[in-house]
């Protein structure tokens, strides 16, 4: 059968049909889906490129947090402990001690505990150390302290003079460890030397000689960095008057008045504020500012009492107190005559010592106006104390021979104090008959308590310090 030339150029058409699409079909599209896909990986390159690039240009800014953070941990390398350890401290109180002939009694340790500094938990232990020695070498021990590193914290020094005229009382050390940031480099780092001492409490032979001028002078109270040791008659908080409204009391109906807290203080959040108006008449004219039921109760006989009085103005009234002692009778103690300054001043008055009257409790302040104008007066009253003059006792070598002098913190218990000062919590009764105290209701923040002859700790607790070195 002959073709037409129409339909030879149907079928060469076609045939270029076909040709096309064979040529689009498997050389076109495979190449397309290819361009398809290295688009993308071109995409996912430059992407990663970017990355490079932008952790390359960051290298500098992470090696400054690097070296940020490794001079953070070497800052806190030289203020924390890299764990809580006692025979690290025992070897450390031993250096420290070398060549000052300050004796130490023995080493008592606090069981761990764990305290918040911002936002970071800390380990925490506490260190007492009962000490005997010549001032020079107290205050060199305490430098030695104070230039250390790792940091161990001065809280607490006592000072009192003992029999043999030589300073004793106790030192009380904090020490703080982060071991999840500090590196514990070396077990013997505390040592300069290879040879360590193998009794680590030091004693003295020369004697302590104190004449009136060196106890009476520059020695009286000593600044050393945060510490501030002052050597102080101990003195008891009778009343605080810490956020209180005491009775108002006047001697006539006439005269008005009232009583109120008020911020302006010498000790605590707030005085007392007494504020008072008085009319024209002839017979001498008393305030009084009564203080409740059982809180002025004095238990043994203080060597003066004392109390804070902020005047206004110089109004010539004069300031007393009221006592009743422990048959019931009343008498009144005079502080002042007559009100003649401006700001705070502090009255100090002298208290029967016979202890057949006591206890004794003041019931009273008591202001008297013996003008027989009209008028008003305004006076803050703040931290109405007890002072003593503690003797030392003669006690044997476990005793550190001297009262202590205790500010009183915010959770105390007569407990937890009792088993801090005495290693167990059978003194409460001592404790609170000492400070006329109930409870630990009465243990109020701020609040200065005595604690009385104060023991070291007990042989079995000596032996396990002995036997941790």
């Amino acid at each position: 059968m002959k073709l037409s030339k129409r339909e030879k150029n149907l079928l060469i058409g076609l045939g270029i049909v076909f040709l096309f699409w064979g040529y689009y079909h498997f050389i076109i599209s495979p190449q397309l889906k290819n361009l398809g896909v290295k688009q993308k990986d071109k995409t996912y390159y430059e992407n990663e490129l970017v990355k490079a690039q932008t952790i390359i240009a960051s290298e500098k800014e992470i090696d400054n947090k690097f070296t940020y953070m490794n001079n953070e941990i070497e800052s806190l390398s030289k203020k924390y402990f890299p764990k809580i350890d006692q025979s690290r401290f025992i070897f450390l109180i031993n250096e420290l001690l070398e060549g000052t002939d300050l004796f130490i009694q023995n080493i008592s340790f606090s069981t761990q505990r764990t305290e918040g500094i911002g936002d970071a938990l800390v380990e925490a232990m506490s260190v007492t150390l009962p000490y005997e020695g010549e001032y020079s070498s107290l205050i060199l021990f305490l430098e030695r302290i104070r230039e250390y590193s790792p940091k161990a914290i001065i809280k607490d020094v006592s000072i009192g003079i003992n029999e043999k005229k030589l300073l004793s009382g106790t030192i009380l050390l904090d020490f703080y460890s982060l071991p999840d940031l500090v590196e514990d480099v070396s077990s013997g780092y505390l040592f300069d030397s290879g040879e360590i001492n193998p009794d680590p409490f030091y004693s003295f032979e020369d004697d302590f000689i104190m004449d009136d001028g060196y106890y009476g002078g520059f020695y009286r109270e000593v600044e050393l960095s945060n510490v501030r040791i002052g050597f102080d008659n101990p003195r008891v908080l009778i009343e605080g008057f810490d956020n209180k409204v005491l009775d108002f009391v006047p001697s006539h109906p006439s005269i008005k008045g009232e009583t109120a807290t008020n911020k302006n203080s010498k000790q605590g959040d707030s005085s007392l504020g007494l504020y008072y108006s008085f009319p024209p008449i002839q017979d001498t004219k008393h305030v009084h500012v009564v203080l409740n039921s059982g809180e002025g109760v004095i238990f043994k006989p203080p060597e003066s009492i004392g109390l804070w009085v902020y005047s206004y103005d110089s109004t010539k009234h004069g300031i007393n107190l009221g006592m009743k002692d422990k048959k019931g009778e009343k008498y009144d103690i005079s502080l002042y005559d007559n009100i003649d300054w401006v700001g705070w001043k502090h009255l100090r008055a002298d208290v029967p010592q016979d202890n057949s009257l006591y206890p004794v409790e003041i019931e009273r302040i008591i202001v008297d106006i013996e003008s027989v104008d009209d008028g008003k007066g305004t006076l803050l009253f703040d931290a109405l104390e007890a002072f003593y003059i503690i003797d030392i006792p003669v006690t044997d070598d476990r005793s550190i021979g001297n009262h202590r002098l205790y500010d009183v913190r915010v959770g105390d218990t007569l407990g937890g104090i009792s088993k801090a000062f005495y290693g167990d919590t059978l003194h409460q009764d001592i404790i609170k008959k000492y400070n006329g105290i109930n409870s630990d209701s009465d243990l109020k923040p701020g609040k200065i308590i005595i604690i009385p002859n104060v023991r070291q700790e007990s042989d079995d607790i000596q032996q396990e310090v002995i036997d941790s070195e």
